[in-house]
């Protein structure tokens, strides 16, 4: 490689380390995810609307995932076959979920682990509360929420099924302090 075009990029390489800021998602503490959670689950109209916001949340920080890609989840991606139940204690400690990146080629099986240790995060228990509420058969894990409500409304007693999910402009605007 010629000697200049390496001095070059060298030159260039360290500007920009000196001027480049950092800019993105703004990183939460374990305090911040703690009281967004206490103030979503405390009772009030919206409560399961807010547990559905919770659930959005431990999701995406659990799995690593974007907002644009939770909102998106099927509940066939689940892998039910997979999941780790306790017979004797009647509990969930594991589930499978097949996850599929923007430049993924292919699905990757990711896992939610029950958690004991901080209960407030354990995705399991959000998971479970949540599809026992909604009622949901098949079809996306968050749909719009318009037909969520209606659904729960006619309380029908029958599983909903539902193709299309909630936007990411609900979950970044239902966020909005």
């Amino acid at each position: 490689m010629d000697i200049l075009c390496v001095k070059n990029f060298d030159q260039i390489e360290a500007q920009l380390r000196n001027i480049h800021v950092v800019k993105g998602c703004a990183h939460m503490s374990v305090e911040q995810v703690r009281k967004m959670r206490a103030h979503l689950l405390k009772t009030g109209a919206d409560s399961f609307k807010n547990c559905q916001l919770w659930l959005m949340i431990i999701l995406s920080i659990k799995l690593f995932m974007r907002a644009d890609e939770v909102v998106k989840l099927d509940l066939s991606q689940f892998r039910t076959e997979c999941a780790e139940v306790d017979k004797e204690s009647k509990t969930v400690n594991h589930i499978v979920v097949a996850i599929q990146g923007k430049t993924d080629k292919k699905f990757v099986s990711l896992s939610l682990w029950r958690d004991d240790e901080y209960p407030e995060f354990c995705p399991i228990r959000a998971l479970l509360t949540y599809l026992g509420k909604a009622n949901l058969k098949e079809g996306v894990l968050f749909p719009q929420w318009d037909e969520l409500q209606k659904h729960l409304d006619e309380n029908t007693g029958e599983p909903g099924t539902f193709r299309e999910p909630a936007s990411y402009y609900y979950l970044k605007n239902a966020l909005k302090v």
